[in-house]
């Protein structure tokens, strides 16, 4: 990515936690900037509308599908990717839900 401000959101389940940090570990290697919620919600934010705002300003959305997500009958993924989808709508832009 050549935008300086520019990130990929990461949306996951807890239960992938540990796989997701290797991965983001992998992306930042490579000098990518990664939003993630662990490093990226400060004490005292707001984790919901820091999450939407991450959303929206990202350069790129990545949602991690798992079989602990398929498992799963609530999780706040869900929401992520609701936000996510009603964003790519309004940005018509394939290429930025991966």
């Amino acid at each position: 990515m050549t935008n300086p401000g520019a990130y990929v959101f990461v949306s996951y389940v807890r239960d992938n936690a540990l796989d997701i940090g290797r991965i983001i570990e992998r992306l930042r290697n490579e000098d990518l900037t990664v939003w993630y919620d662990r490093d990226d919600i400060a004490a005292g934010d707001l984790w919901q509308e820091a999450i939407i705002d991450g959303i929206k300003k990202g350069t790129y959305f990545l949602a991690f599908f798992s079989s602990a997500f398929e498992a799963r009958s609530d999780s706040y993924m869900l929401e992520e990717l609701e936000i996510a989808i009603s964003e790519l709508k309004r940005r018509n832009e394939s290429k930025w839900f991966i």
